[in-house]
């Protein structure tokens, strides 16, 4: 590859370039609950962590499980004084959806009042809350419904989102809808390393218009509530090059995964057209008839 066709970055080009924040630029740290809130175990992935694959093998290395994790779920006061000594002025973490609805349309409100506790603790402290509604975990009742494989699935989520942000909508500006819809597809629907380890390609598709449509009934019920909020949804961008770039079939390969996977968010987020089509996992459109 020549230098002109290079993605890379060139370090010396920018160490005369003053580096400068805005004063309202957010530094700040993010978590998912599942990961460190501890003692979920009435969702999809608490059941993935005890499950076995085909060859009997644990599905996470060495059969680990989250457990209590870092127990952020009581420690979290403890936690934010970590953030504050760090200079942190924001923090994202998700609110976790199989503790505040446990079962379908029956809502915890001891779980809603914790994560009212934590924001009004972020803002005592000077830091800027946003939360993220989906970050990979289902409650196990939906998954056993077929998640977002079903059609009506954005009207559920959207369910439990308009309950959240009724409870916290007044303190809370910065919203996530969906955390990375692509590896939420692909890892448990291609690859069969998120649950419900799935290898199934023809389903990649489905699921993936399914939580895009779920966003923006997830964003439609945030601003009804709390117009004033930012919405966004986290999109991971995996830049895919061709492994022979004199093949035409690579060429190819590379610009379906780039385009189904990358630029379908912003196609979708401006155009509201979703569009998938990657070689062996079939095709897949949508248009919500909504334009910026």
């Amino acid at each position: 590859m020549n230098k002109k066709d290079s993605a890379s970055l060139d370090i010396a080009m920018l160490k005369d370039e003053p580096w400068r924040f805005g004063k309202d630029f957010l530094w700040g740290s993010a978590t998912a609950a599942h990961q460190v809130e501890g003692r979920c175990k009435n969702n999809n992935w608490y059941r993935f962590e005890s499950a076995r694959d085909e060859h009997g093998q644990p599905r996470i290395l060495d059969g680990q499980r989250a457990g209590v994790c870092c127990d952020h779920w009581n420690l979290y006061k403890e936690d934010i004084k970590l953030m504050k000594a760090l200079s942190l002025n924001a923090y994202r973490f998700s609110v976790e959806w199989s503790k505040i609805e446990p079962e379908q349309g029956k809502y915890d409100e001891t779980a809603l009042d914790h994560y009212g506790n934590v924001v009004d603790e972020l803002l005592k402290n000077g830091i800027e809350p946003m939360i993220t509604l989906h970050h990979f975990t289902d409650p196990i009742w939906f998954e056993e419904q077929g998640a977002f494989l079903r059609e009506n699935s954005p009207e559920i989520f959207a369910g439990f989102v308009e309950k959240v942000v009724r409870r916290l909508g007044s303190k809370v500006k910065l919203w996530c809808t969906i955390n990375e819809p692509t590896v939420y597809a692909m890892q448990g629907y291609l690859k069969g390393r998120f649950p419900p380890a799935l290898k199934a390609p023809d389903k990649v598709g489905i699921v993936l218009r399914n939580l895009m449509r779920a966003h923006t009934a997830a964003y439609q019920r945030i601003k009804e509530v709390a117009p004033a909020a930012q919405v966004g949804l986290v999109a991971a961008i995996l830049h895919y090059e061709p492994a022979r770039r004199w093949h035409v079939m690579d060429v190819l390969a590379a610009r379906a995964f780039n385009r189904s996977l990358n630029e379908m968010h912003l196609e979708y987020l401006v155009d509201g057209v979703f569009r998938f089509a990657i070689p062996g996992a079939g095709r897949v459109s949508y248009d919500s008839g909504v334009r910026e």
